[in-house]
């Protein structure tokens, strides 16, 4: 655990953070402060919160990585998210209040660092701050609706079969992200092949054999995590955007 106190990198990510969006840098260090937030950091593979859990702290990564894991009724393993700099987690959780985390979170890296802020403390009536506070909850608001939004995008996701139109369709919607742009035309996502697979629910092996055809198809090229969309139309046929 480190002092609560934020050097001006930390208040450069809080404050791109859509919890703090609107929030002035310079009392961005007196709310968290005020919260009673603390900085910790993780080693690679050792875990921030467990499933079953009931946190009242929400969780903003200052560097490294972060996997959220989840587990089926057959014990297979799914992976829900990848946070990384600047992500925030169990935001949904300290606002339902009791709810018990339904996934385990781990760090990726070693040095890790994750501030984490009780939600009570940032909520708290104060008069000095009382104007952000009000701002802090809106924002939260927001933050749940998109949550929302991505969970129900996972589970459409889900539905579409056979793996390559799944695939395509994955695809398809990480290229018209802004923040997934590279200025080489490139996009890139969050997951490594192993990752991508457990998130589309598909076998490694099968999705590496999908992504190759695709590639030979000219629909798209990659290197690693990076993607580019050669063929637009044709990967959106496949997908089921385009119907002809």
């Amino acid at each position: 655990m480190l002092s609560t106190q934020l050097n001006e990198s930390f208040i450069d990510i809080l404050s791109a953070n859509s919890i703090f969006k609107g929030i002035e840098r310079s009392v961005i260090g007196k709310i968290t402060a005020y919260a009673g937030a603390h900085i910790e950091i993780f080693e690679k593979n050792e875990y921030i919160m467990r499933a079953g859990d009931f946190p009242s702290e929400f969780g903003i990564v200052l560097s490294g990585g972060v996997t959220a894991v989840g587990y089926g009724a057959d014990g297979r393993e799914s992976i829900y998210a990848v946070l990384r700099t600047g992500d925030h987690f169990a935001d949904i959780l300290v606002a339902s209040e009791n709810k018990e985390s339904p996934v385990s979170l781990f760090s990726e890296r070693h040095n890790t660092k994750i501030i984490m802020i009780p939600f009570r403390g940032i909520t708290k009536p104060n008069r000095e701050i009382f104007e952000y506070q009000s701002l802090i909850i809106r924002n939260f608001f927001n933050v749940i609706s998109m949550k929302y939004w991505e969970l129900m995008k996972k589970i459409d996701y889900m539905s579409v079969f056979p793996i390559k139109r799944r695939t395509a369709l994955y695809l398809s919607d990480e290229s018209e992200k802004e923040s997934n742009k590279c200025e080489d035309g490139y996009f890139a996502v969050k997951f490594d092949r192993e990752g991508m697979a457990s998130y589309l629910n598909a076998d490694r092996s099968a999705l590496s054999r999908v992504l190759s055809e695709m590639k030979k198809e000219g629909l798209i090229s990659f290197n690693k995590n990076k993607f580019k969309i050669e063929n637009k139309k044709g990967l959106d046929v496949i997908s089921g955007k385009i119907n002809i």
